[in-house]
């Protein structure tokens, strides 16, 4: 078996990273939309609003940028990914 080496570990890091983020993605934006389906504002269990979803995306989106160019940590981007699930 193959050692990896230390920009194959990264690639694989990075991988479930991008992983994580994409299901976040999808994970909010279902919280949206049944938000969106519900009559009236009340949100029922972790449903999102529109307003929360953008705002979210928009960090999201900001803290991927700075990711990807080393001014975040790995540990930052994953607590913003995962911001919406607690």
């Amino acid at each position: 078996m193959k050692k990896k080496t230390c920009i194959h570990r990264a690639l694989a890091e990075n991988d479930t990273i991008m992983s994580e983020y994409q299901k976040a993605i999808n994970r909010n934006y279902k919280r949206w939309e049944r938000y969106n389906m519900h009559s009236g504002d009340k949100k029922k269990g972790k449903d999102i609003s529109y307003d929360e979803y953008c705002e979210w995306m928009k960090r999201l989106l900001d803290s991927k940028q700075k990711f990807y160019s080393g001014d975040i940590t790995k540990e930052k981007f994953l607590s913003v990914i995962k911001e919406l699930d607690k």
